[in-house]
């Protein structure tokens, strides 16, 4: 049984070992950016040209 203790305790060291080290290569990946918009909406903004924003109503004279 001593053998088998022993082998099962160094798996989980090597196992450790290796996830800490995936863990650190991780710090050095580059994060693309997300999307600013959905697909659905690039598809149509390449379709029908992007869609201007309503224009913005004039200051309300108090009438």
């Amino acid at each position: 049984m001593a053998g088998f203790n022993a082998s099962s305790v160094t798996i989980y060291w090597v196992g450790l070992g290796v996830i800490l080290l995936a863990f650190v290569l991780t710090w050095f990946f580059r994060v693309p950016p997300l999307r600013q918009r959905s697909a659905l909406q690039e598809q149509h903004d390449e379709a029908n040209g992007p869609v201007s924003p309503p224009p913005r109503p004039g200051p309300s004279r108090g009438r």
